[in-house]
C-alpha cells in the first residue's frame, strides 16, 4: 500500500531531535495557532471572532463526531506493525485528520478576516508561502508520528476549503438578504411620502 510505504520512508528519518519537534509542533500549533487568530480576529472585529470561533467548532465537532465514526478507519500504527507510533497513541479514528483540518480552518480565517483586504501583495505573497510551509509540516508530522495517512490529510483540507468556501458563501447571502431588506424599507418609506 503506497500510503503505508510513504510512512515508513517519512519515519526512516526519525532521531532524537526529530521525535521532540514533531511531538511539540502537534501539540502546540493547533492550541496556540486558535488562541492567537482568536484574539486577532477578535481585537480586530468582535463579531468576525465569534463567526470564527463558531464555524471552527460546528466543522471540528462535524469532523471528530460524524465524519470519524462515518468512515471509521484505523490509525497507520494500528494497520501495520511496520509503522511506529511516536508519542501516546491517539483517540479516535484516522480519517479525516483533526490536526490538519484545525490548521487549515485557522490559516484560511486568519487569510480572510486579517489578510485578504490588505493591499500590501509582500505581505500576502508572505502569508502563503509561511501557510504553506505550515501545511507541508503538518502533513509529514502527522505520518512521521505514525497518526495518519495521507488521504486522512487530504481530505482534511478539502473539508476545511469546503467549510471556508460556504462561510464565504453564506455572507455574500446574507449581505444580498439585508440589502433586499434595506431596498424594501427604502421603496416603502418613499411610496409612503408620495401618498
Amino acid at each position: 500500500m503506497f500510503e503505508i510505504e510513504l510512512i515508513k520512508t517519512i519515519q526512516e528519518m526519525r532521531s532524537a531531535f526529530s521525535d521532540r519537534f514533531f511531538l511539540i509542533f502537534a501539540d502546540l500549533i493547533g492550541i496556540i495557532g486558535f488562541t492567537i487568530a482568536f484574539i486577532f480576529i477578535f481585537v480586530k472585529n468582535r463579531k468576525n471572532g465569534v463567526i470564527f470561533a463558531f464555524i471552527y467548532a460546528v466543522t471540528m465537532i462535524f469532523n471528530e463526531y460524524i465524519l470519524k465514526s462515518l468512515f471509521n478507519r484505523t490509525r497507520p500504527y494500528d494497520y501495520s506493525s511496520e509503522i511506529m507510533l511516536i508519542g501516546d497513541a491517539s483517540s479516535g479514528q484516522s480519517f479525516p485528520s483533526g490536526h490538519v483540518l484545525s490548521i487549515c480552518l485557522i490559516l484560511l480565517f486568519v487569510y480572510y478576516f486579517l489578510i485578504k483586504d490588505s493591499y500590501n501583495k509582500r505581505l500576502k505573497i508572505n502569508y502563503l508561502l509561511i501557510s504553506l510551509c505550515i501545511i507541508i509540516l503538518s502533513l509529514i508530522d502527522r505520518m512521521y508520528l505514525g497518526k495518519h495517512y495521507l488521504t486522512d490529510m487530504t481530505a482534511s483540507i478539502l473539508i476545511s476549503l469546503i467549510a471556508y468556501f460556504s462561510f464565504i458563501l453564506i455572507t455574500k447571502c446574507l449581505k444580498i438578504f439585508k440589502y433586499k431588506q434595506k431596498l424594501k424599507k427604502v421603496t416603502k418609506n418613499s411610496q409612503n411620502k408620495q401618498i
